[in-house]
């Protein structure tokens, strides 16, 4: 689970991002997972994405990938179902990403 606990809120701020350019990144509380989503303010996103096998050290996958405002319901379904398969535990220490 992505342990920042914003990951859920992101419809909202979605919403925001539609009427204006934005920013918004999650981190897992391991490091072994970060997103970073763009938003141009026209409804088009682009999530930079970095995968570890290990925080630290191991194998790592970066990717990134586009989407459109069309697919976010589908794509926050998911996060829902993983949130509740993996739930949230603990707290996140300060914000790595920049």
């Amino acid at each position: 689970m992505l342990a920042d606990g914003r990951i859920l809120d992101f419809p909202n701020r979605s919403r925001a991002s539609l009427s204006g350019a934005a920013k918004t990144s999650f981190a897992s509380m391991e490091d072994w997972v970060t997103i970073e989503i763009v938003s141009d303010g026209l409804g088009h996103f682009q999530a930079k994405c970095t995968l570890r096998d290990a925080a630290g050290i191991g194998n790592t996958l970066k990717c990134e990938f586009n989407f459109d405002q069309t697919e976010l319901a589908i794509m926050l379904q998911s996060l829902r179902s993983i949130d509740a398969v993996f739930p949230v535990i603990g707290e996140l220490p300060e914000q790595r990403l920049s």
